[in-house]
């Protein structure tokens, strides 16, 4: 297939500059025309390397479009994703009907609305923060002693218990019974 050129030297091909661009399928078949003409030229050591180079191609090609889906689908996944909240504040949030997520140290832990009620109940019969914090960490500690091990809520004297109660305080009310 591959035949040396004899004394009279390399046959000259046209080729186009560098900066052009080819578009559609008859650009592409002179092109791999224009190609093919050129190979048979080409001794077999030439070939083998046009070849690794053309699957060197394909490969990245390949490669950058599966890279391309995969960070598409990552930014659609964090689209849909609550903010992050930072490490030293509280979040609270109603994920359904009867349920609740409160995220305290950077951790999350469910509620039902019966626990909130009790908790938005303490909360407001609270002076303020300080005076909320031991109150609270004993009902945490009586009846939700996951939560302060999740969020690794130690003492009553714990940041996240106040900042809890200005966040109860401002978002929520005493439902009437």
């Amino acid at each position: 297939m591959a035949k040396k050129r004899a004394a009279d030297g390399p046959k000259k091909t046209q080729t186009k500059s560098r900066g052009s661009t080819r578009s559609g399928s008859s650009s592409s078949s002179a092109l791999v025309k224009e190609i093919n003409g050129l190979m048979e030229q080409m001794e077999e050591a030439g070939l083998n390397f046009l070849k690794q180079q053309a699957e060197v191609i394909l490969y990245t090609t390949q490669f950058e479009e599966a890279r391309q889906k995969t960070m598409k689908a990552l930014a659609d996944f964090r689209a849909t994703q609550p903010a992050p909240v930072a490490p030293d504040e509280v979040a609270i949030k109603q994920t359904g009907e009867n349920s609740f997520v409160i995220t305290a140290n950077g951790r999350r832990v469910f509620f039902n609305r019966t626990e909130m009620r009790e908790l938005t109940r303490i909360c407001h019969a609270s002076a303020d923060g300080s005076d909320a914090a031991p109150r609270l960490y004993r009902w945490f500690e009586r009846e939700r002693k996951d939560f302060l091990i999740d969020t690794g809520i130690g003492n009553s004297r714990n940041p996240a218990l106040p900042r809890f109660h200005a966040k109860i305080v401002s978002t929520y009310k005493v439902a009437e019974q």
